[in-house]
């Protein structure tokens, strides 16, 4: 026992552990009857034929969307836990719910974020490592783990109190699990298994221990590493499940709709690789299903209290769960109670009340139709009937508008009751339901299939090699860098490759708290992106050093040097202080003019402070509006300069480029190009030591379908073609944007008109701001305008209007929404009326 020597004799709880586990380590593994599958019946070749295949069927049956937040998640959930269902049933009675299970990014950026959420991030990064809470590691756990965490020190199991074990399954004994999930229990740590052992050694044992005690629940979480099980690791697909609902919660929270999930294509070709495997052995007896808790003791207080995105919730299924089935969908005159009727005398089985089917049901029930493809044709089927109405009644406003609602569609019936023969009536129903509630959602396809797009997806027959992919995707930015913003710069000037803009934000603030040695204090002007909240909080910056400023409506919400001042001031005088500007806006669609950012940034260079640019939308926008030259931007700023004597000097300013070190640009390039989940950011700046910092930090790492995508798309090679393609793309969501103002403008309804991106902030009333998405297709927003109009006189008769919300519109006509207040969307009616006057005059705000 010579690793015990100078253990002290009284034993702490992690002493203890390290005891237990390291003498495991020594153990022969013991394989009896266990048969492992994953390794045994599928060869990496095969694999990625199996994988390849999967994706590019996903490729020719989907048509681009350019809003689904999380579309494919439930379903590649469900078909994981089947998965483990599938292997610990082998020599397990348990069984695990859909609801237990959370598919991510590899299991390194997992456990990246599970240790921001156990572990107290708050400060952090200024903290030595031995100041930090540790994170406990077992030695086959080592290399998996293979960059340290930057809020917990990654450290070995003779490390004292820690706050989160890291335990590979192979690592200890069955006969010492009970001790130690009592042990870690009673201190409040949390013990993380890694299940990445085709064998499953010792996992049936804890799944059991789990159902015999509630306690071990509270604190357990068990990491399938999916991807690697395939032999394509690369893909970075990880799982974990937990039974305690705060840390999926907490994990929701700490994620957000960007990297609660991996991109729609890869989810494709996994859930094709899951299917091919076998089923559950003829033996295995029915299962019983572990009990879920709810204890968020383990949580630290930041993510305990950290509210989700609101838009995690803008879904069928979400909306349903909250306020149950839509008033207009109990119409008896209504579409949706003729087709209904229609398909359902065809049936034997008669259903008395929509009202009877629970929301498990209707889950279920879409999830289905979803995997048999009838979700698919339903949807065609709806667009084409709305094209061939709007081709029948193209100058007949109000007799296509009343077609539209009234009339069911002949072909969608057809569709309804072949599904019959697959679907029994309750679930027609059900699904019927979920399906008009969902071309209401703001996530309603709207553009049709783009080929030069998709095929920039579709995988080749080959593997993809990551390194000439990384090498792209840096030249790709720096094209775009000089193409978009008018900007020279190398490779070394930009970070590619993170999943999504959700994840650059925390690594950004997180480097720049390491680089300065010094606390970050962030300024955001009202409305804003919901997200950012849990991202700067995430990043470890506390409450007391964020400020979420006001601004004018009447100058269309565009932040002024003399407002960020006022923020800025409010923070911790000794902090590095950042802006946080969004151009186009989610939610409002502002733009910010160029010359208010040249403003922004000549106060940022005088004041020391750093702009990150969120530019997540940049050349989605309309009235033939351009993105800043950030370029001709510095070199006007660097002219003023030359006035100012010794100025240059002291801030080392030797020409225009030195001014692109005080900001950041952060992109999602899958919002610009609405490439259907294939998320990928990147972040550009003229600071290299930032990026180069940004690049050893970067955790949550894109996969290759996705980088492979915008390697191709926003590279030199295709700059014209995606210049027409936003073109065009602009020039539609113009035209919704158009219709829906007109309504509203007829109507009375108060609105800030956009300028770019794809949403829409107005007011039923006296209520509160209501964010809406006009990305669906044209058909489906005349659909949506035409409810408001015919019934807001209703609404105002009956004086629904004086607190109208968001989820008043889905109550009442179906339509889902956001409320502008979780945006911090402020509420100023003098200068609403001024705005109403420019409405009135004819004039654009």
């Amino acid at each position: 026992m010579h690793y015990l020597k100078g253990i002290k004799k009284t034993i702490s709880l992690i002493a203890l552990t390290a005891f237990i586990l390291v003498n495991s380590v020594y153990a022969a593994p013991n394989h009896n009857s266990l048969r492992p599958i994953l390794k045994s019946t599928i060869s990496d070749d095969t694999s990625y034929r199996v994988f390849r295949a999967g994706v590019n069927d996903y490729i020719d049956t989907h048509p681009v969307d350019p809003y689904a937040p999380l579309r494919g998640t439930p379903s590649l959930r469900r078909k994981t836990a089947e998965l483990i269902n599938r292997e610990v049933l082998r020599f397990s009675r348990l069984r695990i719910s859909s609801d237990d299970v959370t598919v991510s990014l590899g299991t390194t950026g997992l456990l990246e974020l599970l240790s921001r959420i156990f572990c107290n991030i708050e400060g952090a990064a200024l903290k030595s490592e031995e100041e930090r809470d540790l994170i406990a590691l077992s030695e086959r756990a080592k290399p998996l783990y293979s960059q340290k965490s930057v809020f917990g020190r990654a450290g070995g199991l003779e490390a004292e109190n820690p706050k989160m074990i890291v335990i590979d399954s192979l690592d200890i004994e069955a006969d010492k699990l009970e001790g130690l999930l009592t042990q870690a229990s009673e201190k409040g740590i949390i013990v993380v298994f890694l299940d990445n052992d085709s064998s499953h050694r010792n996992i049936s044992q804890v799944y059991e221990l789990l159902d015999r005690k509630e306690a071990y629940r509270v604190n357990t979480v068990i990491i399938t590493d999916i991807s690697r099980r395939f032999g394509l690791a690369e893909y970075n697909v990880g799982a974990f499940v937990t039974f305690n609902k705060a840390i999926i919660s907490a994990y929701n929270a700490a994620a957000g709709g960007s990297i609660a999930a991996v991109s729609q294509n890869t989810q494709a070709g996994f859930q094709r690789l899951i299917e091919s495997q076998p089923g559950p052995a003829a033996e295995t007896q029915e299962a019983g299903e572990i009990r879920t808790v709810d204890n968020p003791e383990v949580i630290n207080l930041t993510f305990r209290h950290m509210e989700p995105d609101p838009t995690l919730s803008i879904n069928p299924v979400g909306m349903l769960d909250k306020h149950g089935l839509p008033q207009i969908f109990r119409d008896p005159d209504s579409a949706f109670q003729k087709t209904l009727s229609a398909v359902l005398e065809s049936s034997p089985e008669k259903i008395s009340s929509i009202d009877n089917i629970s929301i498990s049901e209707y889950e279920k029930a879409f999830a289905k139709a979803q995997d048999l493809g009838i979700l698919a044709k339903l949807e065609e089927a709806d667009r084409s009937y709305a094209g061939l109405l709007l081709t029948q009644y193209p100058n007949d406003r109000e007799t296509f508008l009343q077609k539209l609602l009234d009339e069911s569609n002949p072909e969608i019936v057809n569709i309804l009751q072949e599904a019959l023969g697959q679907l029994n009536a309750y679930e027609i129903m059900a699904l019927w339901v979920v399906f008009n509630v969902k071309k209401m959602h703001v996530g309603a396809p709207g553009f049709a299939r783009d080929p030069t797009g998709m095929e920039a997806l579709r995988l080749p027959e080959k593997r993809l090699t990551l390194k000439e992919i990384e090498e792209e995707l840096l030249d790709a930015g720096v094209f775009f860098a000089k193409d978009v913003f008018g900007l020279s710069f190398v490779r070394e000037n930009v970070a590619s490759g993170f999943y999504g803009s959700k994840p650059v934000g925390q690594d950004v603030l997180t480097a720049l708290q390491l680089i300065n040695g010094r606390e970050v204090a962030v300024a955001v002007p009202k409305p804003y992106y919901v997200g950012y909240k849990s991202s700067i909080l995430g990043a470890g910056i506390p409450l007391k050093n964020i400020a979420f400023f006001n601004t004018r409506t009447s100058e269309n919400w565009v932040p002024t040097p003399d407002e960020a001042k006022e923020a800025f001031d409010k923070l911790s005088p000794d902090a590095q202080k950042v802006l946080l500007l969004t151009t186009p806006d989610n939610p409002s669609g502002t733009a910010v003019p160029q010359d208010a950012i040249e403003k922004l940034l000549e106060f940022a260079v005088r004041n020391d402070a750093f702009i990150i640019f969120d530019v997540a939308y940049a050349r989605l926008l309309f009235e033939e509006k351009l993105p800043a030259n950030l370029g001709e931007i510095c070199r006007n700023i660097f002219n003023r300069l030359e006035s100012e004597k010794g100025f240059k000097q002291r801030k080392g300013i030797n020409d225009a480029s030195d001014l692109t070190k005080y900001f950041l640009i952060m992109q999602t390039q899958s919002k610009e190009l609405l490439h259907p989940g294939s998320r990928l950011g990147v972040a550009i700046s003229g600071n290299t030591v930032f990026i180069q910092k940004l690049r050893e930090i970067k955790i949550l790492d894109a996969d290759p379908v996705a980088k492979k995508a915008q390697a191709i798309i926003y590279g030199a090679s295709h700059a014209d073609y995606a210049k027409k393609y936003i073109q065009e793309h602009n020039a539609y969501l113009e035209r919704n944007v158009n219709h829906i103002c007109a309504v509203l403008k007829g109507l009375g309804i108060h609105y800030i008109k956009p300028e770019g991106a794809f949403y829409i902030l107005f007011r039923i009333g006296e209520g509160p701001y209501i964010r809406f998405s006009f990305a669906g297709p044209f058909a489906d927003i005349i659909q949506v305008m035409a409810r408001i109009e015919r019934l807001y006189p209703q609404w105002k008769a009956e004086e629904k209007y004086v607190n109208f919300t968001s989820d008043d519109l889905f109550k009442e006509a179906a339509i889902t929404s956001v409320s502008g207040n979780a945006f911090g969307a402020p509420e100023n009616k003098e200068e609403e009326a001024a705005i109403e006057a420019r409405h009135r005059a004819g004039k654009s705000i």
